[in-house]
C-alpha cells in the first residue's frame, strides 16, 4: 500500500509534467512558414582578426535586408531562420569576408476570418 506522501508526490509530479507539456507545446494558432534559401555577404577590415566579427554582422544585416525585400519584414529575423550557415574567411591584416545563408521563416498566426460585413466607421468631424 502506498503512503500518503508517495501519492501526493506522484500527483504533484503529474501536475508539473502536464503543465510543462502545455507550456512547451506549439500553439495550434501559430504556424511556421518558410521561404527558399537566401544569402547575404559582408566585409570587414580591422586588425588582429576583429574584421571577421564585423564582416559577420554585415552579412547578417544584408541577409535580413534581402529577406525583407524578397519576402517581407516578418521573414527578416535570422533567429527564426532554419539551416543557417556562416562561411567566414580573413586574416589578421587583410579584409575579412563572410557569407551567411539560411531559409527565412516567420511565425504566422492563423486568425479566423471575420464573418459578415464590417461596420463602417464614421469620420470624425
Amino acid at each position: 500500500m502506498k503512503s500518503n506522501r508517495a501519492i501526493v508526490s506522484s500527483a504533484c509530479l503529474s501536475v508539473i509534467l502536464a503543465a510543462a507539456s502545455v507550456a512547451f507545446s506549439t500553439s495550434a494558432d501559430a504556424a511556421v512558414t518558410c521561404r527558399p534559401r537566401i544569402d547575404g555577404e559582408g566585409f570587414g577590415s580591422r586588425v588582429f582578426g576583429q574584421g571577421t566579427g564585423v564582416a559577420r554582422e554585415n552579412a547578417v544585416i544584408e541577409w535580413s535586408h534581402n529577406a525583407t525585400i524578397r519576402f517581407g519584414l516578418k521573414f527578416s529575423n535570422i533567429a527564426l531562420a532554419q539551416q543557417v550557415r556562416y562561411d567566414c574567411a580573413g586574416g589578421t591584416v587583410m579584409q575579412a569576408k563572410c557569407v551567411v545563408a539560411g531559409i527565412p521563416c516567420a511565425q504566422t498566426a492563423d486568425v479566423p476570418a471575420r464573418k459578415g460585413k464590417r461596420k463602417k466607421r464614421r469620420a470624425r468631424r
